[in-house]
């Protein structure tokens, strides 16, 4: 009796999808905070006593950000597509993903920016990656019974 599973073709495209939705989202998001002056003035206002260039200190502290959003996802799609092309998965691909995403989308949720458009964004490209991760429960428990 094998405990590893072949990874179906239909949860690998949809965790694909929902890894590039929250990157492009992220993408966007950190391009449009980056390019905009207006929002770079609303934090510097929050900065008085720093001396330097604070354009480069918005600027990464912008792109950790984007770096922290997105290490999850990027390292959950890499490894998905190692899991369908040459490994298998289990329960445990399924426990530990399935922490990492719930992990990530409290990330997410915690910059309580509800007015904007990307929040909602991630919130769907998570939701989908939580619901694939856990609808291979199923698949493994299929795979057992045979």
């Amino acid at each position: 009796m094998n405990s590893y599973t072949k990874l179906p073709k239909k949860q690998l495209y949809s965790i694909l999808f929902s890894v590039a939705l929250v990157i492009l989202v992220a993408s966007l998001e950190v391009l449009i905070k980056v390019k905009d002056i207006s929002l770079f003035n609303a934090w510097s206002v929050q900065i008085e006593n720093m001396d330097g260039n604070l354009f480069d200190l918005y600027v990464s502290s912008q792109m950790s950000q984007y770096f922290t959003k997105i290490i999850i996802p990027m390292l959950f799609g890499v490894y998905t597509y190692f899991a369908y092309s040459k490994i298998r998965i289990n329960s445990l691909f399924v426990f530990m993903w399935s922490i990492l995403i719930v992990g990530s989308l409290g990330y997410s949720i915690s910059d309580f920016n509800y007015h904007s458009v990307f929040f909602y964004g991630f919130l769907i490209g998570y939701t989908v990656m939580l619901i694939t991760v856990l609808s291979l429960i199923q698949v493994i428990q299929d795979h057992k019974s045979k």
